[in-house]
């Protein structure tokens, strides 16, 4: 048996300790009382049905509205974040989107399920409106298809498939 009780079996006295303080005390001194870590505290709660009083509940909850503590990893909405390909946005309901699509939504309205944003530039963390572009789902597939070629083939590649589609469309 370990010395910091990990493995031992609950005693009468430690269970009686949890059943009488865990209804008001927070974890970390539960842990001091009881001798045990938050985890095997935990399980135990779960074993014997033990609850919160509401009293506890309502005092250690962030209320309706509140921000709660200035914490570390609290995001403001409108706030954005790179997440490594993309730029996202946190709306005021908490929802992230994708930047480039709410740009272009705001400016022009829902995307069609069929189209996607691109970036003319091939930037697509460069949300400016001027940048981005509404294609279809194929289009975007027949672009990217030529990537994998030098930067001076794609243009070439490109123009002679719109050169193609635009003789079987006449015939």
């Amino acid at each position: 048996m370990r010395e910091d009780g990990i493995g031992r079996k609950w005693t009468e006295q430690e269970v009686a300790l949890l059943t009488e303080f865990y209804p008001l005390t927070p974890m970390a001194k539960l842990v001091l009382k009881v001798g045990k870590t938050a985890g095997q505290i935990k399980n135990k709660v779960a074993n014997l049905k033990l609850r919160r009083d509401q009293s506890f509940l309502d005092a250690t909850r962030f209320k309706p509205g509140s921000l709660g503590p200035a914490t570390h990893n609290w995001i403001e909405p409108g706030e954005r974040r790179d997440t490594g390909k993309y730029i996202s946005l946190k709306l005021p309901s908490g929802e992230w989107v994708l930047d480039h699509r709410w740009t272009w939504e705001q400016a022009n309205g829902p995307i069609p399920d069929d189209c996607v944003i691109v970036a003319r530039d091939g930037n697509i963390k460069n949300t400016a409106l001027a940048n981005l572009q509404l294609v279809s789902k194929d289009e975007h597939c027949r672009r990217n298809r030529v990537r994998k070629y030098p930067a001076e083939l794609q243009d070439v590649i490109l123009a002679q498939q719109d050169l193609k589609r635009a003789i079987r469309e006449k015939s």
